[in-house]
């Protein structure tokens, strides 16, 4: 991991380089939970939420692409013999309950996450 040098940046002064030198140090030296100033659970909370938020959407993404292009491809031999494999069809069917079944357990380890890091697992 790199060391970020907390003097170099922008403000300069009190404020955002002395709280990012202080978070830094927090983690770097494993202090205890107890010892962790709210504004870097905040912090963190907020960083796991925007990670799992994009996450959750670049699949969404790719498994919404694959659903529409199964789609046009049944509009478009709407009324022919030929037509889309039915095992196409299961399959992202299945990908798409996967992908249900995986938005609740990562949602969940996320906020599990949070808990852990405000000692409150109970």
């Amino acid at each position: 991991m790199g060391v970020v040098n907390a003097s170099s940046g922008g403000g300069g002064g009190e404020g955002g380089d002395d709280e990012g030198k202080r978070w830094l140090e927090e983690i770097e030296e494993g202090v205890s939970e107890a010892a962790v100033q709210e504004g870097t659970l905040r912090t963190l909370e907020r960083g796991v939420d925007v990670v799992w938020e994009k996450r959750k959407a670049e699949v969404v993404d790719v498994v919404g692409v694959c659903g529409k292009i199964i789609d046009g491809m049944l509009d478009m031999l709407e009324g022919r013999e030929e037509t889309v494999p039915e095992d196409w069809i299961d399959r992202l069917e299945a990908v798409e309950a996967a992908l249900e079944g995986w938005a609740f357990g990562e949602e969940g380890r996320a906020e599990e996450l949070k808990r852990r890091w405000r000692g409150g697992c109970g």
